[in-house]
């Protein structure tokens, strides 16, 4: 692109000299060079002579020339090796305004054949000359955003985005209209990348009254019109961004309709591509949409653009899978797919990878971790780039003041810094491990704290349970042995009374005898009522679950096996097990919207069987649990040696805890 404007700003070589035979020297120079039937070869020629007159006054600017006119014939090395020779004699010469101009040249070179380091250490290079000189304040800004270019092109945006604005600072007391045009439409699409709109929208908004002066000032048409379309191409991608649909296909069709859309082939296919994925994304049910994606592929091919082939089939294949075809759509994506591995377009292979990881089930774990593997190269590529683009602009701002004192100090200082701040993050971790340490250990505490309340209240119910029982044996005790007998004695007295009232006395024996039998019955019962106060950890178990409320209004209910002997379970034991019911009985209330919830314990063969049913919403059980309580029951679980699972059976959800006999026996 800048080769574009190397003729055009070649002048800028002569600002150190005053005489106009150079400028002339340098017109008749690229007149015979357009005028020649075998550039090529008329071209070596002239090089040849100039060779043999290395003392000529204007030398380092004719090969300077030669350097140019090598690189439009597309002679790449011979460019370079000449440009190098200029940087040489420059720095022999001390002439500022060269060494600015051919690092400057060398930073092209470097960017056309895509080795962006090497190209970002001569614009740097270029910067530090022109920051020197006053009259070249243009020539500073155009290597500060040529530099911001390469930053741009290597995914390092914020930095480009700095660049650009100093850039743009510069241009602002020093008019190039041409190179505000590039500064502007640099920073439209830095801003779009940073998803800054609102400020990207006032740079789009500079650009029309830029390109008007431009063709006022005479700029070669062709590349006006080149101009025109991009705008139109980027606006529309803006207001595509915002989702301003309409307004974005009126900037595309606007650019299609330019009589001059077909001179511009890459531009084209750019423009029906974006048209079309505009289509798209409004949900427009357009017909053009297919004929707009072809068009598009097939201009690209005849071209051999390989980026833009894998562009639109990308576009194609997402199309496609909107329109619920995905043999298209994965056919189109693994063929841009191939192509980008074959090009190394390592954002597009990230891209795609990311696409048919989520698209193609039958190779989805192949595509996922080529994805990773990919994403973590590619953070590890960024970092090294941003890093080695720094030290670049550091180093040849040390290698320019050649001030060998100031490194060893910088450095010094720095390691410094560096052991300094490491002791701080050393010492900081120190003390957030020691305060999470006392949290853990505070949280332990707390726990224990707790569960040993727990296993207190257990023994102080039991014992008070054990106590009761003990005073029920007592009574039935007293009246079956000692209040029965002394009316089984009376009665018998009684009978061996003589009386003359017969009936009153029958009558007052059989009131005895009724009683007798009434205790009798009722010291029975006690003991009926004491065999079922065996059971007395199963009345905790239901007074836990019928004590049950949410804002769901389930309703609980409990059944306890009357098979079940507690007291073969330690205190520790059924702690356990009452602290893993009132954990399930939690996650009830605070997840299940359940209508009803029972619970079961039930004495089976292989020890007893704790069983909770709920009618809620259930558990997802494609996602890992990691809740702290379903960690906690299956830790508890695993102290009572049982297993625990949890299930979905016909809407309802199921959760089975097993304690075999081993640990109750």
């Amino acid at each position: 692109m800048k080769f574009l404007f190397f003729l055009i700003l070649l002048g800028s070589l002569l600002i150190g000299c005053s005489k106009k035979s150079d400028q002339n020297s340098l017109k008749g120079f690229w007149d015979s060079f357009e005028m020649a039937t075998d550039k090529d070869k008329w071209l070596d020629h002239y090089y040849s002579n100039l060779q043999e007159n290395v003392n000529k006054k204007d030398y380092t600017t004719e090969l300077l020339n030669v350097a140019l006119a090598y690189k439009e014939l597309g002679n790449v090395q011979k460019n370079y090796n000449i440009l190098h020779k200029v940087n040489k004699l420059a720095k022999k010469q001390g002439n500022l305004s060269q060494l600015g101009l051919v690092n400057r040249y060398l930073g092209d070179y470097f960017e056309s054949i895509e080795v962006l380091d090497s190209s970002f250490y001569y614009y740097t290079k270029a910067e530090k000359y022109y920051s020197d000189i006053e009259s070249e304040r243009v020539e500073f800004a155009r290597v500060i955003l040529y530099k911001a270019d390469v930053l741009y092109d290597m995914g390092i945006t914020t930095e480009s985005e700095v660049e650009t604005v100093r850039a743009l600072s510069i241009l602002s007391q020093n008019k190039d209209h041409r190179l505000t045009y590039e500064a502007t439409v640099k920073m439209t699409l830095i801003l779009k990348e940073l998803n800054g709109f609102a400020s990207a929208k006032k740079y789009y908004d500079k650009i029309p009254e830029l390109l008007s002066i431009l063709e006022q000032e005479g700029y070669d048409k062709e590349n006006i019109d080149r101009d025109w379309l991009s705008y139109y191409n980027n606006i529309g991608g803006y207001y595509d961004k915002m989702e301003d649909f309409e307004k974005a296909q009126s900037y595309y069709k606007l650019a299609l309709q330019k009589p001059y859309v077909e001179n511009h082939a890459k531009l084209h296919a750019m423009i029906l591509n974006n048209y079309a994925n505009s289509l798209i994304n409004s949900n427009v049910d357009d017909l053009k949409i297919d004929s707009l994606l072809k068009k598009s592929l097939l201009i690209r091919e005849e071209l051999n653009h390989q980026q833009g082939i894998i562009a639109s089939r990308v576009r194609m294949s997402e199309y496609y899978l909107k329109k619920k075809d995905t043999v298209q759509s994965l056919r189109n994506m693994k063929q841009a797919y191939k192509l980008a591995v074959e090009t190394n377009s390592n954002s597009d292979v990230l891209r795609i990878l990311k696409f048919l990881a989520e698209n193609e089930k039958e190779e989805k774990n192949y595509y996922l971790n080529k994805y990773v593997i990919v994403k973590d190269s590619l953070y590890e590529v960024e970092k090294s780039t941003r890093n080695k683009f720094a030290r670049i602009a550091y180093e040849t701002d040390e290698i320019e003041k050649e001030n060998t004192i100031l490194i060893k100090r910088t450095l010094y200082y720095g390691v410094s810094a560096i052991i300094f701040l490491l002791l701080i993050l050393i010492l900081f971790i120190i003390y957030r491990l020691k305060l999470r340490n006392r949290k853990l250990e505070y949280q332990k505490k707390e726990q224990d704290n707790v569960q040993r309340i727990q296993e207190l209240l257990f023994e102080q119910q039991i014992a008070s349970e054990h106590a009761k029982n003990e005073e029920r044996a007592r009574i039935a005790r007293d009246l079956h042995d000692s209040v029965v007998n002394r009316i089984f004695t009376t009665r018998l007295n009684l009978e061996k009374i003589a009386t003359e009232d017969i009936e009153s006395k029958s009558k007052v024996i059989n009131e005895l005898l009724k009683s007798e039998q009434q205790i009798r019955d009722i010291s029975h019962d006690i003991h009926d009522n004491l065999f079922h106060q065996k059971q007395s950890f199963s009345s905790v178990l239901e007074e836990l679950v019928l004590s049950q409320s949410n804002s769901f209004n389930t309703v609980f209910k409990c059944s306890v096996d009357a098979q079940i002997d507690w007291s073969v379970l330690t205190i520790q034991q059924k702690t356990q097990l009452f602290l893993i019911l009132q954990e399930l009985l939690q996650n009830v209330n605070k997840h299940s919207k359940a209508s009803n919830c029972f619970v079961f314990f039930i004495k089976n063969e292989e020890g007893i069987l704790l069983k909770v049913h709920d009618d809620g919403v259930g558990f997802n059980f494609n996602v890992k649990p990691n809740g702290l309580g379903l960690k906690s029951i299956q830790i508890r679980t695993k102290k009572l040696e049982g297993i625990f699972e949890i299930k979905r059976l016909n809407n309802v959800t199921i959760s089975i805890l097993q304690i075999p006999f081993k640990i109750i026996n």
